[in-house]
């Protein structure tokens, strides 16, 4: 039978099949049991702490090979990227820039190419990373950005961290619309008419947030 697993902050569905002994996240999303999962997340990249996911049976395969002979056997599991665009406070891209990211022990450089993005393999389990490029320097949370709908806090700190990684300042993100994440969501709305600019996260102003953070 199926054991159901609640989220945590942090988790991504690819740490949650590392902890379980999946080589592949898809084993547990696209499991029958998690239908109704899948219906709620279609994004598997986001997932919300509280969630209840579905840990099916990893039951075994049988290879009848022969007990005196050797054999080789190559698992297969799915890779985890690290996916970020980058852009100056004016909101240009942040193009053809070196960068130097630190993710655990892991140090890699590289370039971002003429859009800002850069893109990089990393472990299926990290959480933290430090990335510099040009001027700038982030702490990264990796697997922190939390769905927009569809969560017990209405989607607030899914826009607050939208609004942080745009270069706004909604205060800490704690799920609590107060002034100063009505503040950003105002200033997001007057760089992006005709957007009404009321402080209220709603459907159009989720929608554009969705579109310009490119998630």
């Amino acid at each position: 039978m199926p054991e159901p697993y609640t989220v945590q902050p942090g988790d991504c569905l690819s740490s949650i099949a590392e902890d379980f002994g999946f080589s592949d996240y898809r084993s547990i999303y696209e499991d029958g049991s998690n239908a109704d999962f899948r219906q709620l997340r279609p994004n598997p990249n986001l997932i919300y702490p509280g969630d209840v996911i579905n840990i099916p049976d990893k039951g075994g395969k049988i290879d009848n090979k022969g007990t005196e002979q050797r054999h080789h056997y190559q698992i297969k599991t799915t890779k985890r990227f690290l996916r970020l665009r980058l852009r100056q406070d004016n909101g240009d891209p942040l193009a053809n820039t070196q960068y130097q990211l630190t993710v655990e022990d892991d140090v890699r450089t590289g370039s971002t190419d003429g859009d800002g993005l850069l893109k990089e393999k990393i472990s299926r389990t990290a959480r933290d990373a430090v990335l510099e490029a040009g001027n700038f320097t982030w702490n990264l949370q990796i697997a922190a950005l939390n769905p927009i709908d569809n969560t017990d806090d209405d989607g607030v700190s899914g826009y607050q961290a939208r609004l942080k990684n745009l270069g706004y300042d909604p205060g800490p993100i704690d799920g609590i619309c107060g002034p100063r994440t009505e503040a950003a969501v105002r200033a997001f709305q007057e760089d992006y008419p005709p957007l009404a600019v009321d402080g209220i996260c709603g459907p159009q102003t989720k929608a554009k947030l969705i579109e310009v953070h490119d998630s």
